[in-house]
């Protein structure tokens, strides 16, 4: 009987968390991404970044000020941001009784943005929380320039969820940037900046320097930063920021950090140190020499927010929180013959990483590389390191709301500008894309299909091997 209720029940949550999804795009003003193609002096971005911050400043006001109803982490940074914040949040669930995680953007469904005690929220809670969301909305006065963007209605509604769910702690990855973000009305406990990177750059660029001041304008008054930022002069920044603001900065490498570093087939293992002790031979669900740092800026900025609670995490505990670790995107296995993963390595940094772990862990293989990016990203600096990797190379392209897609063919042709020897195939469908790579290694033990780009893509990519109805169905029945 409760079976079929289920079943009976299923169509109509279904329809309903579509309906609210739709409105949630809806908001959704530029859906091509014209801005992102718009030249703007620099003028014109400054007073976008303040208008951004005013109007969700105003709209939280309007909501009661929720994000003042629990205490927050606030996590940027170029790269590894989404991992760290992700395993912050794992480390706390095992001291605190209640945990909110907010990652940007998501891969698969939305849920995965409003993270509760460990698990997204059901399609039927999401349902609740958006409608209890838009009676707000539709409730506020201001002009249409001063309503709350898609952004940072997200960033509001995370606020309002967690306030809602009386989470204790919140650990908030920031959108772009920092200083002018949508995240950044929160007052947060601990700031952490992972690292400092090219991307965004028309919008926090043009220099490293400069996207490191916007990283550095999440330091919070008095409060402890964790930073993963290494290179000396934007290393100054942020401890220049940190100065203002009277705030200790915990560096990587030098208080706290990862040694002896082994990337295996069901994750890495490093040993881990920082002001509170060493922890040996730690495994981490993730893959990658990188996630060993992550695991680690993660670890001391749980243990700062934890110590000023009077609170500790144990050596088991710290094991268990990050061994469990699992994120959609990131070097996820979707099949083993032949090997396939997606990883959302869309920026320099990330690509970079995501070369070297092949290079290291991957070298025997016959590499097929499926990838689709944004067109505002810098491809052919980022397709330097990553060509030589790879045997072949599918483009396609992802397809989404709000950003504008580089076609398929853009991508091949500059792929051929970096190497114009290696095979190039297009195919502007993902699901094309995906089938032409498995048939190409149908027979090939040593193939391996890595799917890499924008994260949006990924989703689409994704949806190969767990088709989000299911997914959905799963969520609402499996709590």
């Amino acid at each position: 009987m409760k079976k079929e209720r289920k079943e009976q029940d299923w169509p109509n949550i279904l329809a309903h968390y579509n309906q609210t999804n739709a409105w949630m795009e809806s908001l959704i003003l530029d859906p091509e991404g014209l801005r992102y193609l718009t030249q703007k002096t620099p003028l014109k971005v400054r007073q976008e970044h303040e208008a951004r911050i005013e109007r969700t400043r105003s709209f939280l006001h309007h909501l009661g000020n929720p994000q003042e109803h629990y205490r927050a982490i606030h996590v940027t940074g170029t790269s590894g941001k989404g991992s760290v914040a992700t395993m912050t949040a794992n480390l706390l669930g095992e001291v605190n009784p209640s945990v909110g995680l907010h990652v940007s953007p998501y891969v698969q469904v939305p849920n995965e943005k409003l993270i509760v005690d460990g698990r997204m929220l059901t399609p039927t809670e999401y349902i609740e929380q958006v409608d209890a969301f838009r009676s707000f909305y539709d409730a506020y006065q201001a002009k249409p320039e001063d309503r709350p963007k898609y952004a940072e209605i997200w960033t509001c509604l995370t606020h309002l969820v967690f306030a809602n769910k009386k989470v204790d702690w919140g650990v908030i990855e920031a959108g772009m940037g920092g200083r002018f973000d949508a995240s950044n009305i929160i007052n947060s406990s601990v700031s952490v900046i992972t690292n400092v990177d090219f991307d965004h750059v028309p919008e926090l660029g043009p220099s490293l320097t400069d996207i490191a001041w916007h990283k550095a304008g999440i330091i919070k008054p008095g409060r402890p930063v964790v930073t993963g930022v290494t290179q000396p002069e934007l290393l100054n920044i942020v401890e220049q920021e940190a100065i203002a603001n009277s705030s200790r900065v915990y560096i990587i490498g030098r208080d706290f950090g990862a040694r002896g570093v082994k990337v295996l087939d069901e994750g890495t293992v490093a040993s881990l140190f920082t002001p509170f002790g060493e922890y040996r031979e730690v495994a981490i669900g993730l893959k990658g020499n990188f996630q060993a740092e992550n695991a680690a800026v993660a670890l001391i900025a749980a243990q700062l927010v934890l110590d000023s609670e009077g609170k500790h995490l144990h050596q088991d505990q710290i094991r268990h929180a990050l061994k469990s670790v699992n994120i959609p995107g990131r070097f996820e296995t979707m099949q083993q013959i032949p090997l396939t993963v997606i990883d959302g390595a869309h920026n320099p940094a990330k690509i970079a990483s995501l070369a070297t772990l092949l290079r290291e862990s991957f070298a025997d293989r016959k590499i097929t590389l499926i990838i689709g990016m944004l067109k505002n990203k810098d491809v052919q600096q980022s397709l330097s390191a990553l060509v030589p990797n790879v045997h072949k190379i599918i483009a396609t392209e992802p397809h989404v709301i709000g950003k504008p897609s580089m076609n398929a063919e853009e991508m091949a042709e500059i792929v051929k500008n970096v190497n114009s020897k290696i095979e190039v195939m297009t195919y502007p469908d993902v699901n094309e894309a995906i089938e032409a790579g498995l048939l190409l290694n149908k027979n090939n033990k040593k193939g391996m299909i890595v799917i890499t780009g924008s994260i949006y893509m990924l989703g689409e990519a994704r949806e190969y091997w767990y088709p989000r109805e299911q997914l959905l169905y799963k969520l609402e029945y499996s709590q």
